[in-house]
């Protein structure tokens, strides 16, 4: 009997060159040219060699048992092509000696070749793994050939298929090694975005554990370079379109937020069809706080210039002031002899002011006097003195660009910033200057055009523009021409653009820088709109007078015992009786043991152990309707509705003179309740 498999009726027709193609069978494969004979009936056994000699076979060496435990002795010690196996042995009977023999050795391919014609017998062999089932018939004899040419070619398959499915996971599990062992986190998205795929370190990243990885999502949160964000940090072609690397921020399981450099690149299939991305994604946090050390380091190097030119400024100051001083000393003996080294002094201690606000206006707390300025008007009306300070070899247009709406700002602090950049621009060029003032709507573009100290919001500004037509800079100076004392030509010596941004800053200002070597530089500054019609009302001042007959009593309140000790003299000068404390603690158990008998609290704002504006607060509990004035070397210590509120009748700024000092105590102390406002 012939099992009528489908590997069976394929060998009823007779293929050329069996021979060739056996060899090929096993060259493909490299399977050993080896069968093993599994007979007990030596009749058979001999009739073997002869039938696959006839089918070409005669090449393949033929190794014969008699019992099963034999063959399996044999498979153990040797691989075979093809073992061809009869059901009725010594040791075994029946589909259970198939069993045996394949369960222990899967790979081997079997041809069952036996005495019992039985065809449920043959079905089951071949649904258990057999590669084919012949009965040892005369009939039968002459496609055994064939059939062992076909049960080997298809154990060839079996044998390949199985290798090739190996490979795929060594391939796999290499792919998954390094995938998972990347510093870096990996991601593989759908086209809506979603993540199909996230290696173990991108959960690492943002707080998943092993368990639920597959929950991750990736939320940006402040990103550049995606619709809706800031500009790109770069954009380049890959193979399968455009890799797109930007730096963003993502929200970590926990809801905190890690600073990341993201690389997508689309993944397409062969008719260009999305199928999602790869996203790569590196933990940038190393790299902004080492960013920021160098921005500090920046910082400190700026601080450590500017340091040294005051320190400059400061030492002429106070080597004329000693000398001042010690021939003041000497001409004490003379009457009148004074008159001119004191006039000295005085004006030495106006030109240390005059530098002190100059570091303020840098900090951006210098004094601000705002009012409503339209910008055009005030460039205009300085065009002679902007025009002297270019020199006659730099002839200077000014362009206003119709009717502007007002800006709030220092009509004097701006002229400042004007003639810094109009100087600085003039020694950069050395040919024509341009000033322009007009409207101007920032958009998100405008934003990756040029240096910004800091970037602007996009809307409408009010525009201030100082061009030159000198060299340009290049990227590694346009961070430091804003430092104090810096200049790319003779040694630092000023404060001159490094007030200016602090003067912008201070206006509520934006400033953008556009150069590049070759082109010259064109600066921007972009003004807010006043939002109001009309400047505050001010009021007329309150004429001064001396103290009443009775002397009044002024509470002192400051830290620096030589600045008392100063204005204490001056204080009993003036005919004012004084009590001193030198904090906001001392200042508070002062006025508790004589409430009734103070008149005026005369208080510096910042101090150690208690400021001025805690102590104030305690001493108003003390009594409601007591006045005091704040003193500070800040601009702004009186700017907000806060101090008003507060109890805070004036504001005197540090330094002050006399006069100042005695025309502001007698106003105060000579109104009455429902006199003056506080003012700022």
């Amino acid at each position: 009997m012939t099992l009528h498999t489908p590997a069976n009726r394929a060998s009823q027709a007779d293929p050329p060159d069996r021979a060739g193609r056996a060899r090929n069978t096993l060259a493909k494969q490299k399977l050993p040219a080896k069968i093993l004979l599994v007979e007990d009936d030596p009749g058979v056994a001999n009739l073997v060699p002869g039938v696959l000699a006839e089918a070409g076979l005669g090449h393949l060496g033929l190794d014969r048992v008699g019992t099963l435990a034999k063959a399996m002795a044999s498979l153990e010690r040797k691989r075979y092509s093809l073992v061809i196996l009869d059901l009725g042995l010594p040791d075994s009977q029946g589909l259970d000696t198939f069993r045996i023999l394949h369960g222990r050795f899967p790979q081997a391919g079997v041809l069952i070749f036996t005495g019992r014609q039985d065809e449920g017998l043959g079905v089951a062999a071949v649904q258990a793994g057999a590669q084919d089932y012949l009965v040892k018939d005369p009939s039968q004899f002459q496609i055994l050939g064939r059939a062992v040419q076909f049960a080997m070619e298809r154990q060839r398959l079996v044998l390949a298929r199985e290798e090739a499915e190996q490979s795929l996971a060594r391939s796999q599990e290499k792919y998954r090694f390094l995938v998972e062992r990347l510093h870096d986190g990996l991601a593989l998205t759908d086209p809506g975005g979603g993540v199909t795929f996230a290696n173990r370190r991108l959960g690492q990243m943002l707080g998943y554990g092993r368990d639920d990885v597959g929950d991750l999502t990736l939320r940006l949160i402040g990103t550049q370079g995606r619709p809706g964000g800031g500009p790109e940090r770069r954009e380049r072609p890959s193979g399968a379109g455009w890799r797109r690397v930007y730096e963003a921020r993502l929200l970590r399981k926990d809801g905190t937020v890690l600073d990341v450099l993201i690389s997508e690149s689309p993944l397409r299939d062969d008719s260009g069809l999305p199928l999602g991305g790869l996203v790569l994604v590196t933990d940038n946090t190393e790299h902004k706080q080492a960013e920021e050390m160098v921005r500090q380091a920046q910082k400190g190097e700026s601080l450590a210039r500017m340091a040294g030119g005051i320190a400059h400024d400061f030492n002429n100051l106070f080597q004329s002031l000693q000398a001042s001083l010690e021939g003041i000393r000497h001409q004490l003996r003379e009457p009148g002899g004074t008159d001119r080294a004191l006039e000295r002094c005085l004006g030495l201690v106006a030109e240390a002011a005059a530098l002190t606000g100059k570091m303020l206006e840098y900090s951006g707390r210098g004094p601000l006097r705002t009012e409503g300025i339209d910008l055009g008007r005030l460039v205009r009306l300085d065009e002679g003195r902007l025009q002297s300070l270019a020199g006659p070899s730099c002839p200077l247009t000014i362009e206003v660009d119709g009717p502007l709406p007002e800006i709030a700002g220092d009509p004097h602090q701006l002229l400042q910033v004007v003639a810094a950049l109009v100087c600085n621009a003039a020694e950069a060029s050395g040919r024509t200057l341009r000033v322009a003032a007009g409207w101007r709507q920032v958009e998100a573009a405008d934003l990756r055009q040029g240096y910004w100290p800091e970037p602007a919001p996009a809307g409408g500004w009010v525009a201030l523009e100082v061009q030159d037509a000198g060299c340009g800079m290049g990227p590694e100076l346009l961070g430091q021409v804003f430092d104090p004392f810096f200049t790319t030509k003779d040694p630092g010596r000023g404060l001159g653009l490094s007030s200016a941004l602090g003067i912008i800053r201070a206006h509520h200002a934006w400033l953008q820088v556009d150069t590049a070597p070759g082109r010259g530089t064109k600066v921007r500054i972009y003004f807010p709109p006043r939002t109001g019609a009309s400047a505050p009302a001010r009021e007329d001042p309150v004429q001064a007078r001396p103290p009443a007959a009775g002397r009044k009593t002024i509470l002192l309140v400051d830290d620096d015992p030589v600045l008392r000790e100063t204005l204490v003299e001056v204080l009993d000068m003036l005919g004012y009786a004084v009590l001193e404390a030198g904090d906001g603690l001392e200042a508070v158990e002062a006025f508790r043991g004589c409430p009734d008998r103070i008149d005026l609290v005369l208080m510096d704002a910042t101090m150690p152990r208690m400021g001025g504006r805690e102590a104030f607060s305690l001493i108003r509990e003390l009594r409601p309707d007591v006045r005091a004035l704040l003193c500070s070397g800040y601009s702004d210590s009186l700017s907000q509705e806060g101090d008003r509120q507060g109890g805070f009748v004036g504001f005197l700024k540090k330094p002050f003179s006399i006069e100042v000092l005695q025309d502001t105590l007698a106003k105060w102390l000579t109104a009455t309740p429902a006199g003056p406002k506080a003012e700022a």
